[in-house]
Parts: structure tokens; sequence; C-alpha cells
């Protein structure tokens, strides 16, 4: 709420200065921590950040924009589904993705980026849903 959008009595607490009073911003927040699995791979498949992938990038481009073929025709993440962190939960609380590029701390390690590989990414979620707004 830095931004001073957002219920006026909580921002003047803090001495923000308000920009719009907003009531519900900044309410029903939670943490998802995610483990990142990042795999290295010797083979030049999926997304890397160097001279040989912008090449295949554009021969990629190319082959979308003529026959709606290549990865580019595919979301970014490549598989992805719900898992349940235990046998007796009642409903999914983990989510796992798979992407063809090789990231971490939230892309914002390039050096690694510039490597071929994969991330799986396991994201936990809370034990209970929590209804509420979205502002």
């Amino acid at each position: 709420m830095l931004s001073g959008i957002g219920p006026r009595d909580e921002l003047e607490k803090h001495g923000i200065e308000v920009i719009h009073d907003i009531p519900g911003v900044g309410q029903n927040l939670h943490d998802h921590p995610d483990l990142m699995l990042v795999y290295q791979s010797k083979k030049r498949l999926g997304i890397a950040l160097n001279v040989v992938g912008a090449l295949k990038t554009v021969r990629d481009l190319f082959q979308y924009l003529t026959q709606r073929k290549s990865w580019l025709a595919s979301p970014p993440t490549a598989a992805g589904g719900f898992l349940r962190s235990a046998p007796g939960q009642n409903r999914a609380d983990c989510q796992v993705h798979v992407v063809p590029l090789a990231y971490r701390d939230h892309a914002r390690d390039y050096k690694l980026m510039t490597k071929w590989g994969y991330t799986i990414i396991l994201n936990i979620g809370p034990k209970e849903p929590r209804l509420g707004c979205l502002t």
C-alpha cells in the first residue's frame, strides 16, 4: 500500500499519503512459497537467452507465422498440474509447473537463463481456501 492506494485509516496510520481510498486493497493476502528445481541440459531444447537461442527463436517465429506451429504456439508453461500434499487432504494445495527455461529467483538470474534447461516449480498454497475480496 506504499502507493497510497488502500484503506484511508490504514494508510494514514503509517503516514502514507492517500491517493485513492479503496477499503478492500491489501485484504486476504497470503504467502504461497515455491520450490524451484532447475535442470541444465546438454541438448538445445527449450528456451535459452543466448545467440543460438535467439537464432532458434527467429526460425520458430517464421514457422509460427507461416504454419502456426513451433513452441510459440504453446503457453510458456509446458506442463502443470495440482497435487495434494497429504493423502487426507480434501483438495489440492500444491501446484506444479514445468517451464522450458532454466531460471530462478523469478527470472532475475540472467546468467542462468543463457543456459539450456528446464525448471520445475512447486507452488505451495494455503491449507484452507480463504474467501475475500479481490480489489
